[in-house]
């Protein structure tokens, strides 16, 4: 009984999946062909409609993340002999190149539980993909220099820093940078601290050595 219900219910919700996916097509269609002539609305419909079409892209990009995030923690892209971005490359061909890496980056990147917050901010939409691709684009850059706590801390507060509105994609880039120039700068000051450290032993051991020798 308990295998034949989950039967049921796998194949209600790949029938409800068909179902919105129809309905998501029906209603794209009937947008294109109410926005076929476009120059039949006014100066204050066009700005709206503009706006419109910005926020479903933007959803759509967030869903593409989404789905992309399950087909890649499921290794549909290794079934298929494909990269991650080459997956997301050949089965949704109409992205752009860069829109592709980015939907491929970030949903790469949600399959390591210390990225999930940033992957569930760009799903419901409080972080834009690009933004959530230049945070991790800086990560990758910090991480072999900061410890595990760090760089969760570091992800959280570039998490936050990229799902505020006031800050644009100008200031968001300097976050970064300041964040990733620090981290970099106080890994090299413990490696130069470290050389200096091993460079002394070296030279104590020497001079024990001389000594030893010239005392035998």
């Amino acid at each position: 009984m308990r295998g034949s219900w989950g039967s049921e219910a796998t194949g209600g919700q790949a029938d409800g999946a068909v179902a919105v996916m129809g309905g998501l097509g029906d209603a794209v269609e009937r947008s294109a062909s109410a926005l076929a002539s476009p120059a039949l609305l006014q100066e204050r419909e066009l700005g709206e409609v503009l706006g419109a079409l910005d926020r479903v892209a933007a959803r759509t990009h967030a869903l593409l993340v989404a789905v992309a995030r399950e087909g890649l923690g499921r290794g549909l892209h290794q079934e298929a002999g494909f990269s991650d971005v080459d997956w997301v490359r050949l089965v949704c061909p109409g992205l752009a190149s860069r829109t592709a890496v980015e939907i491929a980056l970030v949903a790469r990147a949600a399959q390591q539980r210390v990225h999930a917050p940033l992957a569930d901010a760009v799903q419901d939409g409080s972080v834009p993909v690009h933004r959530a691709a230049q945070v991790l684009r800086a990560l990758m850059r910090i991480r072999p220099a900061l410890g595990e706590a760090e760089y969760a801390d570091a992800t959280d507060l570039l998490t936050t820093a990229a799902g505020r509105a006031e800050f644009d994609e100008k200031d968001l880039a300097r976050i970064t940078s300041k964040l990733v120039a620090t981290c970099l700068s106080e890994k090299e000051q413990i490696a130069r601290a470290q050389a200096k450290h091993e460079l002394r032993e070296v030279h104590e051991s020497s001079l024990a050595t001389g000594r030893c020798a010239g005392s035998w």
